[in-house]
């Protein structure tokens, strides 16, 4: 369990969070409001705090050194041991290694998810990753995850092109 109560929910945008808007298809994607924290909200029953910072609103492949810098000191900043970070799966394993190398406390367990489809679909991944972020936080030891189809250690994975899904990184 995290020793600070609660979790920091830092959200960046991605396609978890991406809306269709009265246009027509793909072309008119926005994001939106993150569903993460109403979602996370509902999920505890008030029996966990979630302190939710947004940060940015950005396709991951849109994420700069900049961004990436933001994520990182809201990640030092953060009052919880307990971190997930909402994030678009493109650029997900940059942001981990920007994270990684900015060595922060070592007591935090970091959890990066997100969705192959956004999370006002039906057959969204969105909820089963976010859960799989929660219960990373709780009960895996300190340091850095991706939460997406599984939970990996962030050196230990891929995203394979062929499916979009996160696979263990035997290469």
């Amino acid at each position: 369990m995290p020793n600070k109560a609660g979790l920091t929910l830092i959200t960046t945008g991605g396609t978890i969070d991406k809306r269709y808007g009265a246009g027509k298809g793909v072309r008119d994607l926005h994001i939106g409001a993150s569903f993460a924290y109403p979602f996370l909200d509902e999920l505890l029953e008030k029996s966990m705090v979630v302190r939710p910072i947004s940060l940015m609103k950005k396709d991951s492949l849109n994420i700069t050194k900049e961004d990436r810098a933001r994520i990182v000191k809201a990640c030092k900043e953060a009052h919880t041991d307990g971190i997930i970070i909402t994030h678009g799966t493109d650029t997900m394993l940059e942001t981990a290694a920007a994270i990684s190398k900015a060595k922060i406390d070592k007591k935090k367990t970091i959890v990066l998810t997100g969705a192959l489809q956004p999370a006002v679909m039906k057959l969204s991944d969105a909820e089963f990753n976010l859960g799989l972020a929660v219960g990373a936080c709780l009960y895996a030891n300190p340091g850095i995850y991706i939460a997406m189809n599984g939970v990996h250690q962030w050196r230990g994975c891929k995203k394979d092109p062929e499916t979009g899904m996160f696979v263990v990184n035997y290469s």
